[in-house]
Order: C-alpha cells, then structure tokens, then sequence
C-alpha cells in the first residue's frame, strides 16, 4: 500500500518537476503534500466559486485551522481568508471574471479532482511521511528553533 501511495505522489510531481508544466490545479496538489508533509492537517486542495456555485477556474490550498488561510501557489502567496478574498479582488482582478458572475465574492470548496487522489482526505501515515521526505528531502520545511 506504500509504494501504491508514493506512486500516487510521484504522479503528480513528476510532470511538474520534469516537463515544467503545471497549473494552478497540480499548484494545490503539490501544496497539499508538502503542507501534509509537514504537519498541516486540516487542508484540502480547494476551487474558488461564487456563492451561486459559478467556477473561477482557479484552485488553491484551503487550511482550516482555528484562522483558515490559503496558499495560492500559483499566484505565488499565502494569506489569512479574510486578507485573501480582497487581495483577489483587488491585486489579482484581472486573473478572474467577476463581472460575468457579478460578484466578487468568493467561496472555496473541496476540489472536484480531489476524489482521483482520495489519500488528501486523510491525515498522511508517519510511514508515508517518512517515503516522501526520503524521496523529496526538500519538502520538508526546517522551522525556527
């Protein structure tokens, strides 16, 4: 089951790091695993909609802790949700069509695609853990002492 769930890792770092391609899509998926990789548990990789249920077509890391925040990849930061939404809005407008969906307000929901890599949904093992931080040694992020 291990190497079933490396194999599942390596399938989506593999053509990011070797072909270079990617989007913001693959973006929260390799979030994902290095965020689970280092301790963050309640995340998901998530799809940003407007309240009516229209798709920005834009996906991103969701963190539900006590504070929930995002980590956009893709658009190169992190910030609080209630910092996040206005930097959208606002730094990011023209990557998003808000007059099409006449708002700009914004609700993230689990990624659709999330059910093909269903090992998000659970916490990863100290022994998957372990694979991935031998595999990619620069995963692991070094925290202040």
């Amino acid at each position: 089951m291990t190497d079933d769930f490396l194999g599942k890792i390596q399938a989506i770092i593999k053509p990011v790091k070797h072909l270079k391609i990617g989007n913001c899509g693959e973006s929260s998926l390799l979030s994902a695993i290095i965020a689970k990789t280092n301790g963050i548990k309640n995340c998901y990789p998530a799809t940003i909609k407007s309240p009516y249920g229209d798709s920005f077509d834009h996906a991103v890391l969701y963190v539900a802790d006590e504070k929930p925040y995002i980590i956009d990849a893709w658009l190169g930061f992190a910030d609080y949700l209630p910092e996040a939404i206005p930097r959208y809005t606002k730094d990011f407008h023209d990557n998003f069509d808000f007059e099409k969906f006449e708002t700009e307000k914004m609700i993230f929901c689990p990624a659709d695609y999330l059910y093909c890599f269903n090992f998000f949904e659970h916490n990863f093992t100290k022994s998957n853990i372990s694979q991935i931080i031998q595999k990619y040694p620069n995963f692991l992020i070094k925290k202040n002492q």
